[in-house]
């Protein structure tokens, strides 16, 4: 399926539309620009295989600076992503040292790891840098919001609602530390 990086012509008056594109040359401009944008952003030319990974679920795991969240992410039918349904609890602590290795050694500081348990291991499905969430929280233990941080090697859980404004209180203190470090 080809993406689409013009005009949607099914959308509103289509008379109207073009006549507003030929008089206004400000919006003219815009309109070519973001077109040109979505042209030249499409991923064209290849495919991606990825192996099946028999699972129930699959971790979500957040790191934002310090802090570490983590939830599962249930199948709903025979999908898992998009389902919403997910489960809180104690994540192992073996899951999150395996996260923070692999967000350490490439500099990621606001990551989200979906993972799959295997007879091989932990393995990522995904990661992503521009995540969204469904609930208020990254994590609840016990039906408490919270979050860990690693102290002096171990691995400490704090109580707290750390995921305000969707997470992005959190990212923007990261981002302004890291600015202030000179690391930005």
């Amino acid at each position: 399926m080809k993406s689409r990086w013009y005009p949607d012509l099914k959308k509103g008056n289509l008379i109207i539309r073009i006549k507003r594109f030929i008089k206004n040359k400000s919006y003219h401009n815009q309109r070519v620009s973001i077109y040109k944008a979505l042209y030249d952003e499409s991923q064209r030319g290849f495919v991606i295989f990825q192996e099946y990974i028999p699972h129930e679920y699959e971790w979500r795991v957040v790191r934002i600076a310090d802090s570490f969240f983590a939830h599962k992410k249930l199948k709903k039918g025979e999908k898992v992503s998009g389902s919403l349904i997910k489960e809180y609890g104690k994540p192992p602590f073996d899951l999150l040292d395996f996260v923070n290795e692999i967000t350490d050694k490439h500099q990621l500081c606001s990551q989200s790891v979906d993972i799959f348990e295997s007879d091989r291991g932990y393995l990522i499905n995904e990661m992503q840098c521009i995540f969204g969430k469904s609930d208020r929280y990254q994590m609840l233990i016990n039906g408490i919001p919270r979050r860990y941080v690693m102290i002096e090697g171990n691995w400490q859980f704090e109580e707290g609602d750390f995921n305000t404004n969707e997470s992005y209180d959190l990212r923007l203190e990261t981002a302004s530390k890291l600015y202030i470090e000179g690391k930005l």
